[in-house]
């Protein structure tokens, strides 16, 4: 349950630091968090927002994938759909109606027990560089114009990432790059949190 907690921890100084709660999440909350188990995210959002409702998508145990720790009753409030993000998840196949989600969150990485990883000639980086671009498809088909998403960024000074950065820039109302000290104080990683994506409407 360390990583369960944790991961609550985070997304609490996520939500403190990038005011996700000030920032006119609709209510009910209906938010998608895609890399989801333990589902300590999940966990933090359900018990703050008393209606929210959610889906998650995780990779399978059987594969690798961590286990749901949540509990009823918040269980009840969140759907989880066990598949493997990067072999051609659509919507349709999901289940998620595009455009529906007040709140997305990428938060997947390459992880050692991955079993698809074990059997395949393709290079580590590659898989990460996959393991962020294929998930964000998903998530700007689901998410409302005018909503927040949250996304770990590894290695922002890269030129790859430091580019997404620019274009949600570009495209959402305000950002904020905000590095948890949970679990990421010595890490290579920070999330970017961008409110309002596709709804600036300065862009020339």
């Amino acid at each position: 349950m360390r990583m369960f907690y944790g991961m609550a921890r985070v997304f609490q100084e996520l939500d403190n630091e990038g005011r996700l709660s000030e920032r006119g999440l609709s209510q009910p909350l209906n938010f998608l968090d895609i890399g989801c188990c333990p589902g300590g995210f999940a966990f933090y959002i359900l018990k703050r927002h008393a209606t929210a409702q959610g889906t998650g998508i995780s990779l399978p145990e059987n594969q690798g994938g961590h286990g749901l720790q949540l509990r009823k009753p918040l269980r009840n409030r969140l759907k989880v759909i066990t598949t493997d993000i990067l072999c051609s998840l659509s919507l349709e196949r999901a289940s998620i109606s595009p455009h529906s989600h007040d709140l997305v969150i990428l938060d997947g990485h390459v992880l050692r027990d991955y079993l698809q990883l074990k059997n395949t000639t393709i290079h580590h980086c590659v898989w990460k560089h996959y393991l962020l671009l294929a998930p964000l498809v998903l998530a700007i088909r689901s998410i409302k114009l005018g909503g927040t998403l949250v996304m770990l960024l590894k290695n922002p000074e890269n030129i790859d990432v430091a580019q997404l950065i620019w274009i949600f820039d570009r495209v959402s109302t305000i950002i904020h790059l905000v590095k948890p000290k949970t679990f990421h104080r010595e890490r290579g990683t920070c999330y970017l949190i961008a409110h309002g994506v596709g709804a600036n409407d300065t862009l020339e």
